[in-house]
């Protein structure tokens, strides 16, 4: 609102200038008015001149002769008020004839007024045309000319003469120095009258279709819709608004110099707020605007010099409040000065402002009481919803108004609000009972509080990243700055930011003192400390809006309602743990609310503990609410995520998928944008790695969880990587590289050493190669080049650690850091061995004894060379006989010398040496498959391997038959072995009955050596026939033993034993024969029908075995088949 006082100063009253009316008028009274410059007290014998000056024109002369002489009951007349001269005896100066005899008391008053008819009009065109009154008087008696003429219908209730003399008996009133006893409550009564009857019959209807429907509807009438264009159009030419305008102006100057009754007040009080109820159309906007600001200047008078009718003020007020829409799209028209955007703000709230800032000029005191009352009745009326409008939007809106008028210059009063409306909302949710708090009251005082906080919150940042004694821009602001300083030291006052930045805003409204609220200066001064010392200050440049705005800025930072920004928030967060679930969800949103101005909360250790007290909430709502809190500002703040990474990855487990997937979420954006530095996110990195790695090895997790995180370490360690090492790059001048290798390199480093870390701390990286194998099946070439790049920097790495360094990044050290990066080009071997393929040469170096490792190291880096090797030979085309030769020296050795856990990869990979075509050692292979009973006892896991890779089907259809013969006598040896152990078991179970014990995975054992030997049948039943003679006395007495363990169904293997019942070797005929005898006893008829087969098979073998088919053995004694006893 700018409020600006009439431009002219008012003159000084000379005795010698005053009019006879006047001059009669002050000499009968003995108290004189105090603007009249009288050296003494005027006597009888004081003459008056004659020749009394008359500005009146000629034309307004007649007009006035004309309208006295036409009708002598001029209303004009009849209402002026009669006044009694003291000077009737005088005979020098002028006066009325002498009374006759008979004379009536009104005839003499009548004669008097005569005499002086002249001399009031005379004064009348002095005000109309004197360049002490505002000019807008003869535009209003020209509007209400025009008006009556044309409209006479809408106004004939009152006078165009009455109108006339009311505007002027109003502006003689008002007129500077006149004197008080000269006002009438007649005129005054008119005037209050006429106002009301402009805006509330011509202005508001002609503004508002809605006011205008309404009055009608009052009167019972109609009028037909053109006829209100007319109207519309001629109030429009007439420009009423405006004349109205300087018309509550004047108006106002009455009200702030006089007491007024009781019923004018009302009166007027009613009329002049109604108009903020105006809508209108965006045409009329403009008209609207100028009338409701002049309005506020009207109605801050009434409440500043009534105090009784403060409280039916605000009621009528707040009665227009209530009735705002709250989706209107322009409903804030009232453009805030001082901002340099198109910032806007209600009229009904920069009214209400305004009484609270007017109320400076009684004391702050009442400042804080009226903003007392204005925070009571928002909060008592709107609070609310009935069933046509939403009263806690109109609150809101309200509280919006406030906080876009808290930095300007010239609205000051607007903290106190602000901070009684905090003060309030508080104590109105601290009273509310647990179970009331999900009302829509509490719900809608917490939204406004976290508004409220967030508001200066984010103000008290400004303030603190730019201080007003560090800012060097704009020159004005310095200057300013320094002139401040100066006065401050000169009065001996402390020059801190406070003080400096309150004597710049005093100075600042000395300067714009004209375009800013009346109050504004003095509501500054009334709370600066030093202001006395400063009655008046002008700085010495022009400083703009935007300097003001920046001192508000520095001033609220210091205020108690940003001091008490602590408090206000603590007052917040005790409610994290009262009301139900939707209730505390709403609590952290609003903290979310205000953490939005100033991420570095989340550092607080406050709020540190109330969302980690959210975090394990019972409700997943609230849980759900503080992960996504946590997750909106670690994405801007990745510092943050090590003070939380404990509650997150706890919340990892939780059990709602919707929280885990939130998390996920956290990890993700975590992960793809924080720098791995060597000392500050080595260790979190890994431990989120780790943490993501642990969901994919529960067996429950929800598959869309474990997608999800593949997906997570797919995009950290081969998708596209934008994140920064350690910002390492921006530290490197010594050594010029360009900008895209340099990227490239520590991208990789870092995907690199995250692997070798997760992989360090995980037991089993099964999962890993799955991963990677996946990926190179979507997108082959992008995937193979990315583990390439990997390997290359793995063995680089290993070249670092040969040498004695120490990797950097990694959350370990020492020897492990080898195993480890051993271990992940495993990983990557296993999923491509052709990746590891150029650096096969290096990897058998590790095939060699190393004194400098400790023994667990060293028989990790054997094994998974061993390993590694033997997943690279199969794509060796064509290799070099000397390094095959030395490659197989160096495998027997670790077969003959090397733990078990060595042997095994060793012994695979000499397998793969000898299946592969590469090389053929059979001596060697004889060795290992004699040891393999020793170590297939201590694994017997390891011979479900074997079957799966097929190694133990390549081993018993071997070409060489020795090879063929050692495996049948491994796994005989194995079968008798488990034998033997389940004897001992059954004897230990015997005597010890009652006692537990653990057998599952014995037993489990069992179970796999028998699946693998049944499928593993059909290949021993077809060497068992076979030329060489060991050959079929090692597979009848394995299939002896499956046969007596009942690991295989008998039926299969009649053909067989029928077959080999003919064998000339006696010991394996003998055996079959028994086989075949304890099948018919039984299951009598199940040896019949296969043993036609088994004739034919034996044909067969005679004739492959022996060259030719015989009935007698070496010995030349005749065979008898067991076929030919069973007929016999």
């Amino acid at each position: 609102m700018v409020y600006t006082r009439p431009d002219h100063n008012p003159p000084v009253v000379q005795w010698d200038t005053l009019s006879p009316l006047l001059r009669t008028v002050v000499t009968d009274v003995p108290v004189l008015s105090p603007n009249v410059n009288r050296p003494h007290p005027p006597s009888k014998q004081y003459k008056t001149p004659d020749n009394v000056h008359d500005v009146t024109t000629p034309e307004r002369k007649r007009r006035h002769e004309s309208s006295n002489t036409s009708d002598p009951k001029n209303p004009r007349l009849s209402r002026v008020k009669v006044i009694q001269i003291a000077d009737d005896d005088d005979d020098d100066e002028e006066g009325p004839s002498t009374p006759v005899p008979g004379d009536t008391q009104e005839s003499k008053k009548k004669a008097i007024v005569h005499k002086y008819e002249e001399e009031l009009h005379s004064l009348v065109g002095r005000l109309s045309t004197s360049p002490d009154v505002p000019r807008v008087t003869k535009k209003i008696m020209q509007s209400l000319q025009l008006l009556h003429k044309a409209h006479k219908d809408l106004i004939q209730h009152v006078s165009f003469d009455l109108l006339g003399n009311l505007i002027c008996m109003l502006y003689i009133m008002t007129a500077p120095n006149i004197d008080r006893r000269l006002l009438s409550e007649e005129y005054i009564e008119h005037c209050v009258h006429l106002l009301k009857h402009v805006l509330q019959r011509l202005l508001c209807p002609s503004l508002d279709n809605l006011v205008l429907s309404q009055l009608l509807q009052d009167a019972k009438s109609t009028v037909h819709p053109k006829y209100h264009g007319a109207l519309k159009k001629k109030i429009d030419k007439v420009g009423l608004v405006h004349v109205t305008s300087a018309f509550m102006e004047t108006v106002e100057e009455l009200v702030t110099g006089l007491k007024l009754q009781d019923s004018w007040i009302l009166s007027l009080s009613r009329a002049v707020v109604d108009t903020f109820s105006l809508e209108g159309s965006q045409a009329s906007q403009a008209n609207i605007c100028l009338l409701q600001v002049r309005a506020s200047v009207l109605v801050r008078g009434l409440f500043l010099h009534n105090p009784t009718h403060r409280p039916l003020l605000m009621d009528d007020i707040f009665a227009v409040l209530l009735k705002l829409p709250t989706t209107k799209r322009h409903m804030r028209t009232f453009k805030l000065s001082s901002h340099g955007g198109d910032v806007h703000v209600q009229m009904i709230s920069m009214m209400l402002v305004t009484l609270a800032q007017a109320s400076v000029r009684v004391s702050m005191d009442a400042v804080r009481d009226t903003a007392r009352v204005i925070v009571h009745s928002l909060v008592q009326k709107c609070m609310k919803k009935d069933e046509s409008h939403d009263f806690r939007q109109t609150f809101e809106h309200f509280v919006d108004d406030l906080l876009a008028m808290l930095p300007s210059p010239e609205w000051p009063a607007v903290h106190v609000i602000l901070e009684a409306l905090s003060g309030g909302l508080t104590n109105l949710m601290a009273q509310q009972k647990t179970n009331k708090l999900e009302s829509q009251s509490s719900l809608l005082a917490l939204h406004l509080l976290g508004k409220i906080c967030a508001s200066i919150r984010q103000i008290a940042c400004q303030a603190k990243a730019h201080p007003i004694d560090t800012l060097t821009h704009p020159p004005a602001l310095v200057e300013c700055r320094d002139h401040a300083r100066q006065l401050l030291a000169s009065k001996h006052v402390n020059d801190s930011n406070a003080n400096v930045a309150q004597c710049m805003v005093l100075m600042f409204l000395g300067d714009q003192s004209a375009h800013l609220s009346v109050d504004a200066e003095e509501f500054h001064r009334a709370q600066c400390a030093f202001s006395d010392e400063f009655r008046a200050l002008k700085a010495n440049v022009t400083l703009s809006n935007a300097v003001g705005r920046v001192l508000v800025t520095e001033l609220v930072s210091h205020r108690d309602l940003c001091l008490h920004f602590d408090q206000m928030l603590m007052a917040i967060m005790t409610f994290l743990t009262r009301g139900q679930p939707t209730f505390r969800a709403r609590v952290l949103k609003a903290l979310g609310m205000i953490v939005d101005c100033d991420p570095l909360l989340m550092a607080d250790d406050h709020l540190h503990q109330a969302i980690t007290l959210s975090l394990s909430d019972e409700a997943t709502s609230v849980r759900q609410s503080a992960v996504e809190l946590v997750g909106k500002y670690i994405g801007l703040q990745s510092m943050l995520f090590p003070k939380y990474f404990a509650m997150l990855a706890d919340r990892l487990r939780d059990k709602g998928i919707s929280v885990r997937k939130s998390v996920l979420k956290i990890f993700k954006t975590y992960l793809q944008h924080t720098p791995m530095n060597p000392n500050d996110e080595a260790e979190c990195v890994s431990k989120a790695l780790r943490a993501l790695v642990e969901r994919i090895g529960v067996a429950s997790e929800d598959e869309s969880v474990k997608d999800a995180v593949l997906a997570i370490l797919q995009d950290v360690w081969f998708g596209s990587s934008s994140r920064r090492s350690g910002h390492a790059a921006h530290h490197q001048d010594t050594v010029v590289t360009p900008a895209s290798l340099r990227k490239k390199a520590a991208a990789t480093n870092y995907k690199v050493l995250s692997m070798i870390d997760v992989v360090h701390h995980v037991h089993n990286p099964d999962w890993m190669v799955t991963l990677i194998g996946r990926l190179m099946s979507k997108n082959a070439v992008e995937i193979e080049s990315a583990c390439a790049a990997m390997v290359s920097e793995l063995m680089e790495f290993l070249l670092q650690l040969e040498e004695g360094h120490t990797l950097p990044l990694l959350s370990f050290d020492g020897n492990a850091q080898r195993v480890a990066t051993l271990k992940t080009l495993h990983v990557i071997c296993q999923a491509s061995p052709r990746m590891v393929l150029p650096y096969l040469d290096t990897l058998t170096v590790y095939l060699k004894q190393d004194d400098r490792l400790t023994k667990p190291t060293q028989m990790h880096v054997l094994a998974m060379a061993a390993a590694m090797i033997g997943l690279v030979l199969p794509s060796v085309e064509k290799p070099v006989e000397k390094w095959m030769v030395q490659l197989e020296n160096d495998l027997k050795s670790l077969v003959l010398g090397a733990p078990p856990q060595v042997v095994k990869p060793a012994v695979d990979c000499l397998a793969t040496l000898t299946t592969s075509g590469l090389h053929r050692p059979p001596k060697l292979l004889l060795k290992i498959l004699e040891m393999l009973y020793a170590f297939l006892v201590k694994n017997p896991r390891m011979l479900l391997k074997a079957q799966q890779d097929h190694t133990l089907q390549t081993m018993i259809l071997h070409p060489d038959p020795k090879v063929r013969t050692q495996i049948l006598a491994s796994l005989t040896d194995l079968l008798q072995g488990e034998e033997a152990r389940l004897e001992k078991l059954h004897a230990t179970q015997g005597t010890n009955v009652g006692k537990d014990q653990v057998q599952g995975d014995q037993e489990g054992d069992a179970s796999l050596i028998g699946g693998v030997m049944q499928a593993q049948l059909p290949n021993m039943l077809k060497v068992a026939t076979q030329k060489e003679a060991s050959i079929r006395t090692q597979a009848i007495a394995c299939i002896g033993l499956l046969l007596t363990q009942g690991l295989i169904a008998p039926m299969q293997c009649i053909p067989t034993l029928v077959a080999l019942e003919t064998d000339q070797l006696a010991s394996v005929r003998d055996t079959a024969y028994l086989h075949l005898v304890a099948i018919h006893g039984k299951f009598p008829n199940m040896v019949s029908g296969p043993a036609i087969q088994g004739i034919f098979s034996s044909y067969q073998f005679q004739t492959r075995a022996f060259g030719k088919a015989i009935v007698c053995d070496t010995d030349n004694v005749v065979r008898v088949c067991f076929l030919c006893c069973c007929f016999d």
